[in-house]
C-alpha cells in the first residue's frame, strides 16, 4: 500500500536520512561554491536525498545523467536544495534510521551494483545500485518504471523470477541481505557460489565504511549531529548577505549585525596589514586603531597566526599583556581564537558557551569563504608572493644541483660493492634493490631540476610508462627495503594478507612513492614494539571497475579527526624534525595520475588503515 505522494515521489515504507548525512549534505550545499563531485558521492549513498533530487532536475535515476545536470544546475537550485533538510528532520514525527541502519542498505545497494558488473548490465552498475537503494527504502519515482517494476514485484517467489530481468534478480538478493536469504537467492537467480557470494558482500561492506569514514559519516563520532545541523542553518541565514560585500569595511558591517545574533556578541577580526608585519583590528568605529606585531614571541595570537589553527584560552597571568587587553576589551575571561589562513584571525567571547568551538569554526570559515570569493582582502601581496616565489625557484634549483653529487658518490660505491658481493646472491639482491631506489630517487630530482620561470595553467603530468608489476614479489621488496628502517625504530613490519594473482599495469615508480610514504608513515606512527604489515587483495570491484588494493596497516594511536579531513593536503607536519608534512599530499597526488583511490580507517584504540585501490585498466597516457 502506497502511503504517501508529493513531488513525484511515493512512499511505500517511510525511510529518513540520518542527521549525520544530513550535516554533512547542509555542509555541501551550504558552501559558497558547490563541490559537484561530493555531492553526487553523497546522493548515490542516501536514497531520500536522492530521489528529490532526481525530482527538482526531472530525470530518472540514471548516475551519468545525474552528474551532468548537477554540473549545470543554476545558483538557485541549492537553495531548493537546502529546503530538503526541514522535509528530512525529526519534525515530521517520522522516526529517523539509525546510522547502523543506513549504511545497511546501502550495502546491500552497492551489493547489488558489484552482482550488475559481473551481468550484461555492467555498464550502468552504478545505475543499478541507485534504482535497488531507492527501492530497498520504498521510494517510487514516477519518471523511473525500472525502480516500479522492482517494488510491484518485490517479495514474489524467487522461483517466479526464471527468466527475467538481471536487475530483478539482483534485487531480490540485495532485499534478502538483512533477512540473511541474500546468499541462497544469489545460488539460485544468478548461479554464484556460497565463497564468491560472501567476497562480494564483504567488499560491499568494506566500500560502505570507507565511503562513511572518507565524508565522517560513523557512528564512531560522538558528534551531536542535530545541533551541528540546527547551527549551521544559523549560521548559514545570518551571513547570507557577506557574499555582497565589497569590502572589508562593508563586512565588518554585515559581521557585527550577524554574530549578534548567533553569539550575542560581536566577535573581534585582525587582519594582517599589507606588510604582514602586523595584525590590526577591523573596527571602523574605533578611534584608534589596535595593533599586534607578528613579530610578538609572547602572544598567543601571534604564535596561532603563524602555526595556523584554533585554541581556547583563559586569562591567567601566563599570558601575554596584549592577549589579556583584547580579551577584556571583549569583557571575556575567556575566548576561542580562530585564525583565517593567511588573512589573519577571529576572537570570541567563550565565557558562557560550553560548544562555542564548532560555531566559531563554522562562522569564521563563512567569513573567510565569502571574503575570498569577493576578493575583499585589503592586503596586496602579489609582489611578496612573486619575490618569494621566485627565491624558492632558485633555493629548489641549489638543493636538486648540491644532492645529485652525493647521489652519484653512493651509485659509484654501490656498483664497487655489486663486483665484491656478486657471488653472494642474496647480497647482490640487497644491492639490487638500493640499485633500484637510487635510481628511482635520481629520477624524482631530474624531474625537479627544470622549474619554469613562470607558473601557467598547463599542469599535466609528464608521461611515464606503465608495466606489468607482480604483487606478490613486488611487496616482499617493498618490506624488505623497509625492514631496516623499521628496525631501527624497533618496529616490526612484515607481510600481510595476499590473495589473488597480483598482476597488475602500473608506473611503478610513482607506485613505489605512494606506499613508499604511507609505510614510512605507518612505521613512524608506531610506538617501540608497534606492528606494520603490507598485503594487497585483488579482484576488488570499485565504482565499476575492477582491480587490487594494496593495503598498509599500523597498530600506532591513529590518526586525530582534524588530521584525517585534510589529509589531501600539504600542511605542517606534527612530528617534528625535518618532517615536511607533505607525504600523504604527494601519495593523494600521485594516486589520482595512477587512476587510483585511497582511502583511510583510523582509530585510536585499533590503528590506521590506508587503501590503495588500483584499477586493472591504467588510465591513458
Amino acid at each position: 500500500m502506497r502511503c504517501g505522494a508529493g513531488y513525484g515521489i511515493t512512499w511505500e515504507t517511510r525511510h529518513v536520512t540520518p542527521d549525520a548525512v544530513i550535516y554533512r549534505y547542509l555542509e555541501i550545499v551550504s558552501a559558497p561554491v558547490l563541490d559537484v563531485d561530493r555531492l553526487f558521492e553523497l546522493l548515490c549513498a542516501d536514497a531520500d536525498l536522492l530521489a528529490r533530487w532526481l525530482v527538482l532536475l526531472d530525470i530518472p535515476a540514471d548516475a551519468s545523467l545525474l552528474r551532468a545536470r548537477l554540473i549545470d544546475i543554476p545558483a538557485n537550485f541549492t537553495d531548493v536544495a537546502q529546503s530538503h533538510i526541514w522535509s528530512l528532520s525529526a519534525s515530521t514525527n517520522v522516526p529517523g534510521l539509525s546510522l547502523n541502519q543506513w549504511s545497511q542498505v546501502l550495502t546491500a545497494a552497492c551489493l547489488a551494483e558489484t552482482l550488475c558488473t559481473d551481468s550484461h548490465l555492467a555498464d550502468k552498475a552504478l545505475d543499478c545500485r541507485l534504482k535497488v537503494l531507492l527501492a530497498l527504502s520504498g521510494l517510487r519515482i514516477n519518471q523511473d518504471d525500472e525502480i516500479n517494476d522492482l517494488l510491484d514485484y518485490r517479495g514474489v517467489d524467487p522461483a517466479l523470477l526464471e527468466g527475467t530481468d538481471a536487475l530483478l534478480r539482483v534485487f531480490a538478493i540485495a532485499d534478502g541481505v538483512q533477512t540473511g536469504r541474500a546468499g541462497a537467492l544469489a545460488e539460485m537467480l544468478l548461479d554464484i557460489d556460497p565463497t564468491s557470494f560472501e567476497a562480494k558482500l564483504n567488499a560491499a561492506t568494506a566500500s560502505v565504511t570507507a565511503w562513511c569514514d572518507r565524508l565522517g559519516v560513523n557512528d564512531r563520532d560522538d558528534e551531536n549531529w542535530s545541533q551541528r545541523i540546527a547551527v549551521l542553518q544559523q549560521i548559514e541565514a545570518a551571513t547570507a548577505d557577506f557574499q555582497s560585500a565589497g569590502d572589508w569595511s562593508e563586512l565588518w558591517d554585515m559581521h557585527v549585525e550577524a554574530s549578534r545574533g548567533v553569539f550575542q556578541s560581536t566577535p573581534l577580526i585582525f587582519l594582517l596589514d599589507s606588510d604582514n608585519t602586523s595584525l590590526v583590528l577591523l573596527d571602523p568605529d574605533r578611534a584608534t586603531s589596535v595593533a599586534i606585531s607578528v613579530d610578538n614571541r609572547a602572544s598567543t595570537f601571534t604564535r596561532l597566526m603563524r602555526e595556523g589553527g584554533a585554541e581556547r584560552l583563559i586569562d591567567s597571568e601566563t599570558l601575554a599583556v596584549v592577549d589579556r587587553q583584547v580579551m577584556r576589551s571583549l569583557g571575556a575571561d575567556e575566548v576561542y581564537v580562530v585564525t583565517l589562513e593567511n588573512t589573519g584571525l577571529m576572537v570570541f567571547p567563550a565565557d558562557d558557551d560550553p560548544e562555542v568551538e564548532y560555531s566559531a569554526r563554522v562562522y569564521s570559515n563563512r567569513v573567510l569563504s565569502q571574503s575570498q570569493s569577493q576578493s575583499v582582502s585589503p592586503v596586496d601581496q602579489s609582489s611578496q608572493v612573486e619575490a618569494f616565489r621566485q627565491a624558492e625557484i632558485l633555493r629548489l634549483r641549489e638543493l636538486v644541483h648540491e644532492a645529485n653529487n652525493p647521489l652519484s658518490i653512493v651509485h659509484n660505491y654501490l656498483h664497487i660493492l655489486e663486483l665484491r658481493l656478486q657471488h653472494e646472491p642474496e647480497a647482490a639482491e640487497q644491492l639490487a634493490l638500493i640499485g633500484s631506489e637510487l635510481s628511482r630517487a635520481g629520477e624524482i630530482f631530474a624531474r625537479a631540476r627544470d622549474v619554469p620561470g613562470e607558473q601557467t595553467e598547463d599542469t599535466s603530468v609528464e608521461d611515464a610508462p606503465v608495466e606489468p608489476v607482480n604483487l606478490h614479489q613486488w611487496t616482499h621488496g617493498v618490506i624488505e627495503l623497509h625492514s631496516g628502517f623499521a628496525q631501527q625504530r624497533g618496529v616490526n613490519i612484515d607481510a600481510g594478507e595476499m590473495t589473488g594473482e597480483g598482476h597488475i599495469i602500473v608506473d611503478e615508480g610513482r607506485l613505489a612513492q605512494i606506499v613508499g610514504n604511507l609505510v614510512k608513515n605507518a612505521i613512524e606512527a608506531c610506538t617501540l614494539g608497534g606492528e606494520v604489515s603490507v598485503g594487497f587483495h585483488d579482484g576488488i570491484m570499485r565504482n565499476a571497475r575492477s582491480g587490487a588494493e594494496i593495503q598498509i596497516r599500523d597498530d600506532g594511536p591513529g590518526i586525530p579527526r582534524e588530521v584525517l579531513m585534510n589529509l589531501r593536503d600539504t600542511k605542517e607536519s606534527a612530528k617534528g624534525g625535518d618532517h615536511q608534512g607533505v607525504g600523504l599530499a604527494v601519495a593523494y597526488r600521485l594516486t589520482g595520475e595512477v587512476g587510483g583511490e585511497l582511502d583511510v580507517y583510523s582509530s585510536a584504540t585499533t590503528g590506521t588503515i590506508f587503501r590503495l585501490f588500483l584499477p586493472a585498466d591504467p588510465p591513458s597516457q
